[in-house]
């Protein structure tokens, strides 16, 4: 197959292409030719005028299978992964039973081998990911584990913290974490502020992070391990991991939604607003989106969580949080966070979670397999039942028109064309 790519602006903060409008002619997977004003081949698939920037890579994607296949499968996920613009997720271990050994983790890789979409999965960083137990990481890694993670079950035990991290480091593995202080915000709902408590719903503070973070930067520098604070949603902690980088490995992610939706919009109690890390004031979203394009955050992630209705169609304090992401990431933050700048945006998302992750780097050169994301800002895209690709629909953009569309993703020699 061979597809015709005219006029693309080439967004690959670094290198030698980048700024530069093109043509380019892929056939077979690979790029063939790369000039400007190149002639379509015959019998070519002709795509005008976009943007292309290496294959975006979502770092903490939830993985519901095995488990939970009614909310999606291994395929379901990939293909929505595919339509949001990633050729690359990083996974979760919070499976049921969680992916706590080497045979796990080789049965994942497998399920999702021959896709598009590769799956690089997280091991969890103890049995179950939840116990005192850790996990032989040596053996997980030489399965293909690319960090370790407990996931949704945050560390939080300082002792068991600083194990995990001198284990990992044995094995020059990544550590992700979301930082909390549990016993701040018993049984909370939403974040702390004016909001809340116009609602009656007890609020998260921020201060649930900065605390964690300080401490777990602390047992950090002691292991002098690597570490990635995954999901920070206050300013304070970004800043504090982000002057600690300097001397510790120590790296940073902010959930998109945190930088595109603010607290107010829970006013209706909508539960596909209840997510963890909780949507905060637009005071701290504005924070947020700075810190971004000062260079202060490593990653910016969808946290794509699918649940299936009986966990969202509930009374607001029983619903589960979390929501999808894969599939409206970019169209929503081109929508209601276009301050973010479009350079630092690739780095957060396709560039820096490669470098972290030890995945090789797309290049861009005749002969080259093509591992590239295709996106125009200026299309239009509405999550909804014909365009969802998830088995699950808790969005809180569904069905809500928003700027921005992803064109299509070429990767492992192969094509997915969301036209």
């Amino acid at each position: 197959m061979t597809v015709y790519l005219e006029k693309f602006k080439v967004v690959f903060p670094g290198h030698r292409l980048d700024g530069n409008t093109l043509d380019f002619i892929i056939k077979n997977g690979k790029f063939d030719k790369i000039g400007k004003n190149l002639k379509p081949p015959k019998s070519s698939e002709i795509i005008s005028k976009g943007y292309i920037s290496p294959g975006w890579v979502d770092v903490g994607t939830h993985l519901t299978a095995p488990g939970h296949e009614e909310r999606d499968t291994v395929t379901s996920l990939l293909n929505t992964a595919a339509a949001g613009g990633f050729t690359e997720i990083v996974t979760l271990p919070n499976t049921e039973p969680a992916i706590h050994d080497g045979s796990a983790i080789r049965s994942i890789i497998a399920l999702a081998e021959g896709h598009t979409v590769t799956l690089h999965p997280l091991g969890a960083a103890s049995i179950g990911s939840n116990s005192s137990t850790l996990v032989e990481m040596h053996d997980m890694k030489d399965a293909g584990a690319v960090g370790f993670s407990d996931g949704e079950n945050s560390i939080i035990d300082e002792g068991k913290l600083y194990r995990t991290l001198q284990y990992a480091k044995g094995v020059d593995s990544l550590i992700v974490n979301q930082a909390k202080v549990n016993s701040l915000a018993d049984n909370w709902q939403m974040n702390e502020g004016k909001v809340n408590v116009t609602l009656g719903l007890i609020g998260q503070p921020s201060l649930v992070e900065d605390i964690a973070t300080a401490r777990d930067l602390e047992v950090n520098k002691y292991a002098s391990s690597k570490l990635l604070f995954h999901k920070l949603s206050s300013p304070e902690a970004i800043k504090s991991v982000a002057k600690a980088s300097n001397i510790n490995k120590v790296y940073s992610s902010v959930n998109y939604l945190n930088l595109v939706l603010n607290d107010e919009v829970l006013a209706d109690f909508d539960s596909n607003f209840k997510v963890d890390p909780p949507l905060r004031s637009q005071p701290t979203l504005i924070k947020l989106v700075k810190l971004i394009n000062s260079g202060k955050v490593d990653l910016i992630i969808s946290d794509h969580c699918p649940l299936d209705q009986e966990s969202k169609l509930v009374e607001f304090d029983q619903a589960k949080f979390g929501a999808l992401g894969l599939q409206t990431f970019y169209p929503a933050i081109n929508t209601y966070a276009r301050e973010i700048d479009l350079a630092t945006f690739v780095k957060c998302i396709a560039i820096n979670a490669r470098r972290l992750f030890n995945i090789p780097l797309p290049e861009f050169a005749e002969g080259e397999l093509a591992n590239i994301t295709l996106f125009d800002p200026k299309q239009e895209f509405t999550l909804n039942h014909d365009t969802n690709k998830s088995k699950s629909q808790n969005s809180p953009f569904w069905e809500k028109p928003l700027q921005g569309r992803i064109l299509g993703i070429f990767a492992n020699g192969s094509y997915i064309d969301n036209n």
